[in-house]
């Protein structure tokens, strides 16, 4: 249905050891959440990129 592609080299190369590190059991506690939240996003904007777990919010601290 669709195709995700990372945009930028940076985000390629981020994603490509995110995933090693969670695969060879390495990540820590915050990068397996990170790669679960990320993995999860992924998913629904490839099956439906108007799923409602992908609504955006503001964030106040900024």
């Amino acid at each position: 249905m669709f195709t995700i592609a990372m945009g930028i080299p940076e985000m390629q190369e981020f994603w490509n050891d995110l995933c090693s590190k969670a695969a060879s059991g390495i990540a820590t506690k915050d990068e397996i959440k990170l790669y679960k939240k990320i993995g999860k996003a992924m998913y629904h904007i490839s099956q439906n990129p108007r799923h409602t777990g992908l609504e955006t919010h503001e964030i106040t601290s900024l």
